[in-house]
């Protein structure tokens, strides 16, 4: 298995986990913006 694919695999296994991580860090989701305004000060 390449590491392109444990990677994909791993993130595949996060479900709706890697959803929420991916909003947080985008803030691109209500509690992305919530967050990035609350400790980011970014909004």
């Amino acid at each position: 298995m390449s590491r392109h694919n444990a990677v994909q695999n791993a993130y595949r296994s996060l479900g709706k986990e890697a959803t929420f991580y991916d909003g947080m860090i985008t803030c691109s989701t209500l509690p992305g913006r919530v967050v990035c305004g609350l400790v980011w000060n970014m909004i």
